[in-house]
């Protein structure tokens, strides 16, 4: 019994001897449990634009004269612009908030969305939450001054509206992916400017507290519904729009030229034009986001192939299928502009203008790649273009056709960059799929199927024989010595006559 006793006592000293005794296990697992990040927030929606598209080009992906929220924030090329943006935020607070606002109140409606903002983004913002909320502050003030004052007399020292290609470029730099601010601050800045009688009451993102009338699923009606129109609410009641004829709807809309149901802009002149979706069925998260919305409609959702099974770049370019019997025709009234038919021989697009690859298009491409919720509409179109488009001359009768808009002397711009963006994506899906298969199917057929025999002898012709002017006059020497060396050996036939 006594040894027993002993072995027993001996296993508890051991045991409390391991549990006891910190080798470091503890206080590093501790460590490696607190390292672990927050899951992704579902808002997430403002992205840095991914290497393999953006290196070479940081031109098309990163401002140059204006910060928007933190990614370029305190670069020393875009500090000239510090001190406009704080001169535009006291004359907004000044001229367009009601008396009752201050800069104080502003503050306290942007501290309370601070949350939900920093989620907006995809990596975590190393700034205080003094140091965040005054940049939401200073950029969304400064946004809507700069919307403001698109529609109102201008000061003559007004050095960003005094010179055209600043204010161009500033526009150019306000729709870049890593140039973004989330919508909810600027809807709230804006409840915040406008009459007391016709706003909202402030935003508030905390319990207990009455929350905001416009929310994100509601976005859009600030951006985009005509604000004279009434709205049903909850009970079925009619009630007045809170969003006078000066609200941020108008603003965005004559800020990016898109009146008349259209759209302008590139980075000097307004030089983007295409068919814009009915507002009531736009929704989105920034003005990048907000502009790619408005081109796609709720219901156009073709089906998506892989790329790995889907040979999307054996796609004819625009020349090559107008010999194998398909005619190109433009249009001017659809609303879907992504939506490309093809109808009785007729391949229909939307037109547009070549400044839309220099400017909108990397961005929403960029957008795309960072997130499979944004389905690849433009990526697909991208490479569509870009199959159709191998040459000047492919461009120059796209242009004949009305389908593509701009200056001859561009055309072989166009060609380069639509060609650089191509090789420089890595698309999972292609949205088009079926609109190939459409058109091979029509090439394969009768009369069609001929023609397009013909063209490819004429392309092998054209590859092997009339590559360069000295090989298409070697081709015609030897032609020549052909013909030639045939009616000498004609001639010799007929002067040979046999002895009797």
């Amino acid at each position: 019994m006594k040894g027993k006793k002993k072995i027993v006592v001996a296993k508890a000293e051991r045991e409390f001897s391991a549990i006891d005794v910190d080798d470091g296990s503890c206080s590093l697992a501790d460590s490696i449990q607190l390292s672990i990040p927050p899951d992704p927030s579902t808002l997430c929606s403002i992205y840095r634009v991914p290497d393999n598209l953006k290196k070479g080009y940081e031109d098309k992906y990163e401002p140059s004269i204006v910060s928007i929220g933190p990614y370029h924030l305190n670069k020393q090329n875009l500090k000239i612009t510090e001190r406009h943006k704080l001169w535009y935020m006291r004359d907004f607070i000044s001229r367009y908030t009601p008396p009752q606002t201050s800069l104080k109140d502003i503050v306290k409606a942007v501290k309370n969305l601070e949350e939900k903002a920093r989620a907006c983004y995809a990596e975590e913002i190393d700034l205080s939450s003094d140091d965040f909320v005054r940049m939401m502050v200073i950029d969304g003030c400064f946004i809507l001054e700069l919307f403001y004052r698109n529609r109102k007399t201008r000061r003559k020292e007004d050095l960003i509206y005094s010179a055209p290609w600043v204010i161009e470029t500033v526009k150019q730099d306000l729709v870049l992916l890593e140039n973004q601010l989330p919508f909810i601050i600027l809807v709230c800045l804006y409840q915040l400017s406008v009459k007391q009688e016709k706003r909202n009451k402030p935003y508030s993102d905390k319990k207990g507290e009455e929350e905001p009338v416009i929310s994100l699923e509601g976005l859009n009606d600030m951006v985009f519904k005509n604000p004279s129109v009434s709205h049903p609410n909850k009970k079925g009641e009619e009630e007045p729009a809170v969003i006078s004829l000066n609200g941020l709807n108008d603003m965005v809309f004559d800020f990016f030229d898109m009146g008349n149901n259209m759209m302008m802009m590139t980075k000097y002149s307004s030089d983007i034009v295409f068919p814009f979706i009915s507002p009531e069925t736009v929704e989105g998260n920034h003005l990048l986001d907000f502009l790619r919305n408005s081109i796609i409609p709720h219901e156009f959702d073709p089906k998506a192939y892989r790329t790995s099974d889907f040979p999307y770049d054996s796609f004819p370019c625009a020349k090559d299928l107008q010999e194998m019997g398909v005619k190109f025709k433009a249009s001017y009234d659809t609303l879907a502009f992504l939506d490309i038919t093809f109808e009785e021989g007729y391949l229909t697009f939307n037109h547009f203008r070549k400044g839309i690859m220099y400017s909108l298009f990397p961005n929403w491409i960029a957008l795309e790649q960072c997130n499979c919720h944004f389905k690849g509409y433009i990526t697909s179109y991208t490479l569509l273009l870009g199959q159709l488009v191998n040459s000047k001359d492919d461009v120059k009768f796209l242009r004949k056709t009305g389908i593509i808009v701009g200056s001859e002397v561009e055309d072989e711009k166009f060609v380069k960059e639509i060609s650089r963006l191509c090789q420089r994506l890595k698309p999972i899906e292609f949205h088009y799929g079926e609109l190939f298969l459409r058109l091979g199917l029509y090439t394969q057929t009768g009369c069609n199927r001929q023609r397009a025999n013909l063209h490819n002898w004429y392309v092998i012709l054209k590859r092997d024989y009339f590559s360069s002017p000295w090989a298409f006059i070697s081709f015609i020497a030897a032609v020549v010595l052909l013909l030639l060396t045939a009616i000498q050996t004609m001639y010799a036939i007929r002067s040979y006559s046999p002895k009797v």
